[in-house]
């Protein structure tokens, strides 16, 4: 199950239904047994807190995940963890890559849900095989 939390900082335009499908895809795709996450869409001030806090980086970034590892009480489900996005920083991106911010916010989530399965980009061979795996997720995903 995929919760997501928009702080109430975007239109109506914006479908939230079809971000919760396909990222529910995304997980299906990397054979992810029946688990939750939460997306949080949030403004740059919070990713710079969170960035800052957390990995002692001052400056806005696109994207923070944070595993859980822990079960929901609640549903009995395992809960994989939250995957933070910057709303304004992706719009920003889309425009830069001349593409629609939904795709672009998926693009984060499904990089987010890679960095909760524990692929990485600290090596030049880690980067590249997280960002084909990425590019492989939402070739399929765009293509349902």
């Amino acid at each position: 199950m995929v919760t997501i939390i928009k702080n109430g900082l975007f239109s109506d335009k914006y479908n939230f239904d079809l971000l919760s499908d396909k990222s529910q895809e995304a997980l299906n795709q990397l054979n992810v047994p029946e688990s939750e996450i939460t997306i949080v869409l949030a403004p740059n001030k919070k990713l710079r807190e969170l960035n800052k806090s957390y990995l002692k980086i001052d400056e806005t970034t696109d994207v923070l995940s944070f595993y859980s590892g822990e079960s929901n009480p609640e549903t009995g489900k395992f809960y994989l963890g939250d995957i933070i996005i910057s709303f304004e920083k992706a719009a920003d991106q889309a425009k830069d890559k001349n593409h629609p911010v939904e795709f672009e916010v998926l693009t984060l989530v499904v990089h987010g849900i890679l960095h909760l399965l524990d692929y990485d980009h600290l090596t030049e061979t880690d980067t590249k095989i997280m960002f084909e795996k990425q590019d492989e997720i939402l070739e399929v995903i765009n293509n349902l």
